[in-house]
């Protein structure tokens, strides 16, 4: 078996954890979505795939899982897919593709933003 390095195996590790994270999200929505996830192409789970993983890169771990993720609707994962191929264009950065992505998902049923630590729409102050 071939030596590989520490940095190496902590890459592979990294990677794995993107994907799987990225996956757990797609499952939940794809169960939230039902029947309307089937007017979804391959591409655009694939580069929505990738985005949720840029997501879960840049999103400090407590923010990313303080999501439930179940009010995106089809409109919401549209909006995503395009931030997503905006972000494989180079149009943007991971980070400003992260943070539209983090808005997209912060947003509940009827669009209403969710507050992070209760899930309870937010109230204005």
């Amino acid at each position: 078996m071939p030596d590989i390095s520490a940095t190496e195996r902590g890459k592979r590790y990294f990677q794995m954890m993107k994907e799987k994270q990225a996956e757990k999200v797609i499952a939940r929505i794809q169960k939230q979505l039902g029947p309307a996830w089937q007017h979804l192409s391959l591409d655009e789970t694939r580069v929505l795939k990738f985005l949720l993983g840029e997501v879960w890169v840049y999103l400090d771990q407590k923010a990313w899982e303080g999501h439930n993720f179940s009010g995106v609707s089809l409109q919401d994962v549209l909006e995503l897919v395009a931030t997503g191929r905006s972000l494989l264009k180079h149009e943007m950065d991971g980070r400003t593709a992260a943070a539209r992505a983090e808005r997209i998902l912060k947003k509940g049923p009827a669009g209403v933003e969710n507050d992070r630590r209760s899930g309870e729409p937010e109230r204005e102050r």
